[in-house]
């Protein structure tokens, strides 16, 4: 009876062991998948950032352009 109470013991905790080995390999693919996700999210998100920030510079500085090329026009009529 004895041994068979340390077998279904040993059992027992391999069972455990097994299952805890299992959980934390679970929560660290669920982790990894949640930093790719944010990642790509940042990425993204970003990209779209920069990308207005350089459109709006040179719509800024054509704008600047147009206004220096009608002064000068209009200065050069005037004269």
């Amino acid at each position: 009876m004895t041994v068979k109470n340390n077998e279904l013991g040993n059992l027992t905790k391999k069972h455990a062991d097994k299952s805890t080995r299992n959980a934390v390999l679970t929560a660290n693919l669920k982790r990894t998948g949640q930093r790719s996700m944010s990642n790509a999210f940042a990425r993204a998100y970003y990209k779209r950032t920069a990308r207005a920030l350089e459109l709006w510079k040179e719509s800024n500085r054509a704008g600047k352009h147009k206004e220096a090329l009608l002064r000068r026009t209009m200065n050069h009529w005037l004269k």
